[in-house]
């Protein structure tokens, strides 16, 4: 069997296209990939803290320092210190922010929908299955 007919073959393409795809999207946001995560996980986590958004993405502190600190500069997110600890800052979407979330789920909008039109509702059910067994095998 050749390399091109393999699953982990296809499973690779199919990764690089959609990364190629998103990336492009977000780049005309002015986003990178990472910067979008911290605003979704910012989203779906009100007043979280840096540690969690290192945690999330498995990044060092200080990287992950730098990356909030480039998206408070440019509007985006806002830091509050926690009522519950003073050594504690919590992480808001600024109302900007909360605009280039919904931006960015339309982005994932457009791709979900390219995928269901390749695809009839049995298949797209049985891939989404298949992927999820995969991905369970391999975090091991």
């Amino acid at each position: 069997m050749q390399q091109g007919d393999t699953t982990s073959h296809w499973l690779y393409q199919a990764n690089q296209t959609q990364q190629v795809y998103l990336n492009t999207q977000l780049k005309q946001l002015g986003l990178t990939p990472d910067q979008a995560r911290v605003l979704d996980f910012i989203a779906a986590h009100p007043q979280t803290n840096q540690r969690a958004v290192s945690e999330y993405l498995s990044r060092q502190a200080a990287s992950t320092s730098n990356l909030i600190k480039g998206l408070r500069q440019r509007g985006w997110v806002d830091q509050h210190l926690s009522p519950t600890s003073e050594r504690e800052r919590q992480l808001v979407l600024t109302s900007s922010g909360e605009a280039l979330t919904i931006q960015i789920a339309a982005a994932f909008n457009a791709l979900q929908q390219q995928v269901a039109a390749a695809l009839s509702s049995t298949e797209s059910q049985q891939l989404t299955k298949l992927l999820q067994k995969l991905t369970i095998q391999l975090r091991g």
